[in-house]
């Protein structure tokens, strides 16, 4: 799930989360923010996996073929970058049904 934390920051672009809105966290307070996720998921979309060192990715802590760094000395692997970039979507899609309900006449409007 995406949060927003005031004092959060993306540990990619380095924008806290009362700029970018809604962050995707990892474990030991490591966040990413939705274009960040986007950037590194067309990265490893372009790319040829083992192009970037061989890393451990901050988010699932698994030894990956090919990560891409933070500025914090962050790492996130391909499969991180692709989550965070759907649960972006997923919070995308319930804000748009959230608001399509509001939209909707009450029955005493009727």
């Amino acid at each position: 799930m995406a949060v927003n934390h005031a004092e959060a920051t993306c540990c990619f672009c380095q924008q806290p989360s009362s700029v970018l809105g809604s962050l995707v966290e990892g474990p030991d307070e490591r966040y990413v923010c939705r274009n960040c996720a986007a950037r590194c998921q067309m990265w490893f979309a372009n790319h040829v996996l083992g192009e970037v060192a061989q890393g451990t990715c901050s988010f699932c802590r698994t030894s990956s073929q090919s990560t891409l760094p933070g500025t914090t000395g962050v790492h996130i692997c391909s499969d991180c970058a692709d989550l965070a970039s759907h649960i972006f979507l997923e919070e995308d899609k319930r804000r748009s049904k959230r608001k399509q309900s509001q939209d909707l006449p009450k029955a005493q409007q009727i």
